[in-house]
């Protein structure tokens, strides 16, 4: 054996003098290492001497990994170079093994080419492109996906996403240098909610059962409904500190109206102790309990309303509290999905 394959965590992947896998040795190596409890496998597309293997290698290695793991932990590779003819046998033998029908190869490929080719004429260094943009004094919007906490610094980790969802992302994932940014809105909802798993000091039945009444707060994808909580001052007030929010957008006021009372939450208590920001670890924020304070509710429908000075007396309150605790102004407010629902706030 002259060359190795690397395998994530701490195996080798015996090639012999013609440059072919040796598959028996291969076992011999990962049947070791899965005996030391591992919990997957990454296969790579080189070896430790820079040796590239061609495609035709790499679809034979995943498929001997794949056959010889049976399921018995993960197996990941890096399809990253692959052609796409590579990268398609490579799936669909990953396919077979977990008993799922294949893709038609000829179709796959139509369709990727395809899809290539309307794609192709968008695909440039758009770096330049903006600061040629910011430089003329043109206005460049960046919208960010997904929420604070799901940030893979500041979030409620692990149950985070694996990038920048923070306002700081805009300038990690663009190339756009921080002091040209010169205003960031939050958005939020007047209400907290969450998607999946994770500390969520605010969760509240009662408002859950209120909104998915409604119909709101169902997944958009799966349909499966949404956890819901009251709104978390202390949560808004700490993504506005590491976001540096210049103002905060409202959303879903309207979700409110057949409330009596809303709920308000000031401060964590952490094992009798109030914090006005999260604490450092999900442990403890996972044995946090909401301070709230209640407010009265409008108990109307504000769908219709088109201007701040339609809205209820309560309903203002609400937001002009919010506003106190989160520590910037809340500058607009949504009472519905329409562009027209969208209110500027006085």
């Amino acid at each position: 054996m002259k060359r190795f394959e690397g395998i994530y965590p701490a195996i080798i992947t015996p090639i012999d003098e013609n440059e072919e896998i040796n598959e028996k040795a291969l076992a011999q190596v990962i049947e070791k290492t899965i005996g030391q409890g591992v919990s997957g496998f990454y296969v790579s597309g080189s070896t430790g001497e820079s040796f590239l293997l061609r495609d035709e290698q790499r679809v034979q290695l995943i498929k001997a990994v794949c056959a010889i793991v049976d399921g018995r932990c993960d197996v990941i590779a890096n399809i990253g170079t692959f052609s796409t003819r590579a990268s398609i046998k490579m799936a669909n033998a990953e396919m077979e093994r977990m008993g799922l029908p294949s893709m038609d190869e000829e179709k796959m490929v139509a369709e990727v080419t395809a899809a290539a080719d309307v794609l192709r004429p968008h695909i440039t260094n758009t770096i330049p492109v903006m600061h040629e943009a910011v430089a003329s004094g043109k206005s460049i919007l960046f919208e960010g996906a997904q929420g604070a906490y799901l940030d893979v610094d500041f979030g409620t980790y692990p149950f985070v996403t694996s990038s920048n969802t923070s306002s700081a992302g805009a300038c990690t994932g663009t190339g756009v240098p921080p002091h040209k940014i010169d205003r960031i809105i939050g958005v939020c909802k007047a209400y907290t909610t969450r998607v999946g798993s994770g500390p969520f000091v605010t969760e509240d039945e009662e408002i859950s059962n209120h909104l998915h009444s409604m119909g709101r707060e169902f997944g958009a994808t799966t349909g499966r409904p949404r956890r819901c909580g009251w709104a978390d001052g202390v949560l808004l007030r700490f993504s506005a500190m590491f976001n540096g929010f210049d103002e905060m957008a409202m959303t879903n006021l309207d979700g409110y109206d057949k409330c009596p009372e809303i709920k308000i939450c000031t401060g964590y208590d952490l094992d009798g102790e109030i914090l006005a920001y999260p604490p450092a670890t999900v442990d403890e924020w996972e044995r946090c309990k909401p301070v709230y304070e209640t407010v009265p509710g409008w108990m109307q429908d504000i769908s219709a309303c088109r201007s701040w000075e339609e809205i209820p007396e309560n309903a203002r309150k609400f937001v002009k509290r919010m506003s106190e605790l989160i520590g910037c102004p809340v500058t607009t407010v949504g009472v519905g999905p329409d562009r027209e629902q969208t209110i500027a706030v006085k």
